[in-house]
């Protein structure tokens, strides 16, 4: 049977162990089991108490603690440990809690079944397609014929017509169209021999009118005239203003 501890009162209260051994000792000392703060934790002593496995249960041993030990608020030097009850490591010190967890059975282990061999069905076979046989026509019955194959019959003869026409005429002159096949007569149908169209002119190319040439614009005139204007003018002013300086100084 197992053994669950929570601390439910002192420096490290709500912490919890699940321990499976012999004998588990409690105190204030790092080598104990089940160790208890050894600087906040001073009412517990440094080896306090310890739970020894005995038969199917627990048993509680005081070993010498300076404040004793508490189960349910009595002093005990030996007790016999039920589930649920509350240890207390000297008066007001830490206490645990104990659970008696009971261990789970091994199970057992199941006889092995002969295995039963499974045959695997044999792979399905595809299934050929059925051959269908031509269905004789009855003796003494006209055949009958289908709309395809009349009109592969007309197209043949058309074929044929039109290649005895073209051997008999001869050449085509260039430029000379052969009326379309659904124009021509169908066999049974009178008629003439297949007609040619008229020899037909290529179109004649688009003429295009020659660019008239550049002009120069009024306002390009009007431009070169005035700069012209404006050069005259300046020549004739520094004219001027040599011949009055001449008339200054010497007349």
């Amino acid at each position: 049977m197992k053994i669950r501890l929570h601390q439910t009162f002192g420096a490290h209260a709500g912490r919890s162990r699940e321990l499976d051994q012999d004998v588990i000792t409690f105190g204030r000392l790092p080598s104990c089991d089940f160790a208890f703060d050894a600087h906040a934790d001073l009412d517990a002593s440094g080896s306090h108490a310890e739970l020894r496995r005995e038969g199917q249960g627990w048993v509680l041993r005081d070993v010498g603690s300076r404040n004793g030990t508490l189960v349910a608020g009595r002093p005990v030097q030996r007790h016999e440990i039920s589930d649920g009850d509350e240890i207390e490591f000297g008066t007001g010190g830490p206490r645990v809690r104990v659970e008696l967890v009971a261990s789970a059975p091994a199970a057992k282990p199941m006889g092995t079944m002969a295995a039963t061999p499974i045959l695997a069905a044999p792979p399905a076979q595809p299934t050929p397609p059925p051959a269908f046989a031509p269905t004789a026509t009855p003796a003494g019955e006209p055949k009958k014929y289908g709309q395809a194959t009349l009109d592969a019959a007309v197209e043949a003869a058309a074929n044929k017509a039109r290649a005895e026409a073209l051997a008999g005429v001869g050449a085509m002159p260039k430029g000379t169209a052969l009326l379309p096949q659904s124009q021509l007569p169908q066999p049974g149908m009178p008629g003439a021999a297949p007609a040619y169209l008229a020899p037909t002119s290529p179109p004649m190319p688009p003429t295009v009118a020659p660019a008239p040439a550049p002009t120069a614009s009024s306002s390009t005139l009007w431009l070169i005239a005035s700069i012209v204007a404006l050069f005259v003018f300046l020549v004739l002013c520094l004219v001027s203003c040599v011949l009055l300086g001449y008339w200054f100084q010497y007349g």
